[in-house]
């Protein structure tokens, strides 16, 4: 399964679906899934931290630079195969590849660059807590669904398909 930042962000802040991605990373820690993130989730999580220092003002600078470190150093511990989570690296076949999402699914260049990451590594499932990619992208990509991490529904359902080792789609 695939990580959107939408719902990597949510291991480093509480929120709703912080509790489901967390019991999704343990999942894998113990290796009954593998999780891929895009390199670029990174980057993207970093700005959202800081938007919600600099910005919206939810945050300490002292909170921010915490968090920040915490992203950067669980990406590091993260990227050793024991874990089961993978930072796919963003390379020129992913851009010119997402450019097409772009424009016939109507997302931004950040959301095509992950969605299409998710699509080229045969991802089952795409975890986000993002509307508009729900909306837009969903049942679009052959074998791959978006999974809402806040929707108890399809949350619930991912974790049975889990426990009986079946697919998700």
């Amino acid at each position: 399964m695939f990580f959107d930042t939408s719902a990597y962000v949510k291991i480093f802040s509480q929120e709703p679906g912080s509790q489901e991605v967390t019991h999704l990373m343990e999942l894998a820690h113990e290796g009954r899934i593998q999780i891929l993130l895009s390199v670029w989730a990174i980057n993207e999580a970093i700005a959202a931290i800081d938007r919600k220092y600099n910005q919206r003002h939810e945050i300490t600078l002292e909170d921010r630079d915490t968090v920040i470190a915490t992203i950067l150093q669980q990406g590091l511990e993260w990227s050793d195969p024991k874990y089961n989570v993978y930072f796919v690296p963003l390379e020129k076949t992913i851009i010119n590849g997402s450019i097409t999402l772009v424009t016939k699914l109507h997302i931004s260049a950040d959301d095509a660059i992950q969605v299409y990451t998710s699509f080229i590594k045969h991802c089952e499932a795409f975890i986000c807590s993002d509307e508009h990619i729900k909306n837009n992208v969903d049942h679009k990509l052959e074998d791959m669904r978006i999974l809402d991490i806040t929707d108890s529904y399809e949350t619930n359902r991912l974790f049975k398909c889990i426990e009986q080792e079946r697919p998700f789609y």
